[in-house]
């Protein structure tokens, strides 16, 4: 601060000077005074925040120099005093350690520059040209560096020559001190670590709903941080959405996610994390960012805060060795959240077929579903609306109403009946910002981060819909959309049956699959596993079994109301498609025969896998008058219309 006060005293002599006794001219005093000063402050901002080293302190000297030259050749002195130029790179080598070698040659430039600029022969003098010889061989007698001093620690002993015999015992004890010391901050270290490491794994008893808050509030407690926010990777892009925050001022932090490219290696992924979680920047203090990695894969980030930023980078480094735990943790609550939300999925269904006989209305049977189904997805609302035409009706709503699709834009029209001409498609909007579908306002109007839209089948015409939103963005994962779409053909059934639309049939044996077909007309639809015979030697009967009931399950699921399905002991399966004709069959045939290969077969020893494979034909099941004899039922197969998916 005192040179800079000096350097700023010495620019405004300089200026003054040059208004009272005219020489320099006021404009090269101002240029002079203003390199000067600056030179001053940006010397003071260097050693405020450490950078100013021997590299730094040359470059401010050289600029020294040249505001030295300049001054001296605006009044026509260069031929005597040019030797001035080399004071600040002296005291630069000397005070700062700076190169004189390397600061010599620019004070040596800046003499020439000064000539060309203000004086008014064309050649320099035979002084000035000894001047800056002289300033370049001093550069080189100068010495590159300042003297060095060796500080001894305060533990170091200072061992006199007349030692003689004590001077091996005395280094040996020194040594073994600061072994010892060493070894003890090491073992303080991992006592620290330890004891949050065994708070933190408190937290696992937490349900699977707390136990991200556990986390933050417990990761808060152990490392002293203020302010906590648990950030984990969406199963959609790369995105890290937050689960939980604690000592955040404002709510709503936890709607802010971060992008990340996951292609990037891991300290790239890091700088990231640091750019890309500046939305937490509105909240007072200092922020570090520590990414968990989880067998070299990203699962999450940990986002501190502190008003002190030396308690910041102690909470940010007892973090960073926390990290595999944390990871580890994060891993096992998203699986145990997993597996906790398809169980309690199931119960829902459960439920769902227990009260779709009881239920006095539509009504109370979607706002049960609706309830539960809130609950157990975490959305913050759900609701279920009949279509009267373009016109939604709400039949049941958990939350507040949002009704985004009346805000979108499609292809043949805008809200519902645009909706509606495009062919009630699913509408899965992670990010409701980014969808060009949606304008912007709506979003932040309504306060959605994400949005899911199913649509409410019967017969392959949409009756009504099924929505969900989340504040947050990434809210809906792909573990809660698979849970809404399974909820959601049960609920179109149960909602059909009380239209009369037809007869929800479901898993049937062949004696009564064969029985049902009798009296109905539509699509069969058979599907065939390719290779059957070599995927049970490869993979085993039971593994192939266990895969067959499971895309049993999803066929059953994706039934139109009205549809059966069984299997047979020749290790097919049928399926029945009430009023389907063979072109939309064909089409159901293929989407299934695709979603088998999502399926996966493994042997028993895990060595093996290959995807669920199926070969699907198409046949045509209804009622002709015959020109001979009377025929109930006619039975028109087309080999061709099959899909093959998979490699087995």
């Amino acid at each position: 601060m005192f040179e800079l006060i000096t350097r700023l005293a010495l620019g405004l002599a300089i200026f003054g000077f040059s208004i009272v006794a005219g020489s320099p001219s006021a404009p090269v005093a101002g240029a002079v005074s203003l390199i000067i000063a600056a030179v001053g402050a940006a010397g003071l901002l260097l050693e405020r925040r450490g950078l100013r080293n021997a590299g730094f302190a040359g470059l401010l000297a050289g600029a020294d120099a040249m505001a030295i030259a300049t001054l001296v050749g605006s009044i026509g002195r260069l031929d005597s005093l040019g030797f001035l130029v080399l004071l600040p790179c002296a005291l630069s080598a000397l005070r700062h350690r700076s190169q004189a070698v390397l600061t010599a040659p620019i004070a040596t430039a800046a003499l020439f520059a000064s000539f060309a600029l203000f004086a008014s022969q064309p050649l320099p003098g035979v002084g000035l040209l000894l001047q800056a010889a002289g300033v370049l061989a001093v550069g080189l007698v100068l010495p590159s560096q300042g003297a060095v001093q060796t500080i001894l620690a305060a533990d170091s002993a200072i061992i006199p020559e007349s030692a003689g015999p004590l001077l091996d015992p005395m280094l040996d004890i020194r040594e073994k001190y600061r072994s010892l010391r060493d070894a003890y901050q090491e073992l303080e270290r991992k006592t620290r670590k330890d004891r949050a490491s065994a708070s933190l794994l408190e937290c696992r008893g937490a349900t699977s709903g707390q136990l991200f808050v556990s986390i933050a509030e417990r990761l808060s407690e152990v490392c002293g941080a203020q302010k906590c926010a648990l950030y984990v990777l969406a199963q959609y892009g790369s995105t890290m959405v937050v689960r939980s925050t604690h000592g955040f001022a404002r709510p709503d932090t936890a709607e802010y996610v971060v992008e990340i490219n996951l292609a990037r290696a891991a300290s790239d992924i890091r700088e990231q994390a640091d750019r890309a979680a500046k939305a937490l920047r509105h909240e007072p203090g200092a922020f570090a960012n520590v990414v968990l990695f989880h067998q070299n894969r990203p699962v999450g980030m940990i986002s501190l805060g502190h008003q002190d930023p030396e308690k910041l980078e102690a909470a940010q480094k007892l973090t960073e060795d926390l990290s595999e735990i944390l990871a580890s943790m994060l891993v096992e609550a998203v699986t145990k959240d997993r597996i906790e939300r398809q169980l309690r999925q199931s119960e829902l269904l459960y439920d769902l077929a227990s009260l779709a006989d009881g239920a006095d209305s539509r009504a109370s049977l979607s706002a049960r579903f609706a309830s539960e189904l809130k609950e157990i997805m975490g959305a913050d609302a759900v609701g279920v609306y009949l279509l009267d035409g373009a016109e939604p009706l709400c039949l049941a709503q958990q939350g507040p109403e949002v009704l985004l699709i009346d805000e979108m834009s499609f292809a043949h029209g805008p809200g519902v009946r645009g909706w509606l001409e495009v062919g009630a498609p699913e509408l899965l909007m992670p990010d409701v910002r980014l969808d060009d579908r949606c304008p912007a306002h709506a979003a932040v109007k309504s306060r959605t981060g994400s949005y899911f839209v199913l649509p409410l089948v019967s017969r392959e015409e949409p009756f009504g819909m099924l929505t969900a939103s989340t504040r947050a963005i990434g809210g809906l994962d792909l573990d809660a959309v698979e849970s809404f779409r399974v909820a959601g053909a049960e609920l179109s059934r149960a909602l059909a049956r009380y239209d009369d639309r037809a007869d929800v049939e479901g898993l049937m044996t062949p004696q009564e699959f064969q029985q049902f077909v009798a009296n109905h007309s539509g699509c069969i639809v058979t599907l065939e596993p390719i290779r059957h015979q070599k995927v049970i030697e490869t993979v085993g009967k039971s593994a192939l079994e266990y895969a067959m009931r499971k895309f049993v399950r999803r066929v059953r699921s994706r039934l139109p109301i009205g549809g059966a399905v069984c299997r047979r002991k020749t290790g097919d399966c049928l399926a029945f498609l009430p009023g389907f004709i063979e072109e939309s069959g064909t089409r159901w045939a293929n989407e299934m025969a695709a979603s088998a290969a999502l399926i996966g077969l493994r042997s028993p020893n895990g060595a093996t896998r290959l995807p669920l494979a199926f070969r699907a034909r198409v046949a045509y099941l209804g009622t002709q008058e015959h020109q001979i004899s009377p025929m109930p039922q006619t039975f028109r197969a087309r080999s061709s219309n099959y899909a093959e998916t998979g490699n087995g």
